[in-house]
């Protein structure tokens, strides 16, 4: 069918097209808005998901300490290493440190003779082994 306005058919046309134009242009930068939005909360979804990951290690090792230390192993191991604490028939060993000072070792290094200097210098090994003295004097051995 023939157009009874050809002007107006064109500036129809051309309307359309620009219509569809603008819409295409807003679908576009809605869908633009949308797609960041999306990978926005995708970012926040992994970094919240390693927060939970974390939060439940952390959760599991305090509830795995939290029971050791209602355990009778850790009461005994603080009564006896911060309490001083021993149970009956136990052996107790005291060590008694003296502090030596430098001038004192100077000291009695320079007033024995040459002979005794050298010998601390070299000392022997002992006959028994060291670690069986300490085995025989905590188990009341020999």
């Amino acid at each position: 069918m023939p157009s009874l306005h050809p002007g107006l058919d064109r500036i129809f046309v051309r309307l359309l097209a620009l219509a569809t134009l603008a819409g295409a242009l807003v679908f576009g930068i809605s869908t633009t808005r949308v797609i960041r939005a999306n990978t926005d909360m995708r970012a926040r979804l992994v970094a919240e998901e390693h927060v939970v990951s974390s939060l439940t290690e952390e959760s599991s090792s305090l509830v795995a300490e939290s029971s050791y230390r209602q355990s009778p192993a850790y009461v005994e191991k603080v009564a006896r290493e911060q309490l001083n604490m021993v149970r009956p028939g136990d052996r107790v060993l005291r060590v008694h440190v003296e502090k030596v000072t430098t001038a004192a070792v100077a000291t009695s290094v320079a007033v024995q003779p040459k002979r005794a200097r050298k010998e601390l210098a070299s000392p022997r090994a002992p006959a028994v082994p060291l670690w069986r003295q300490w085995l025989n004097l905590v188990a009341g051995t020999k």
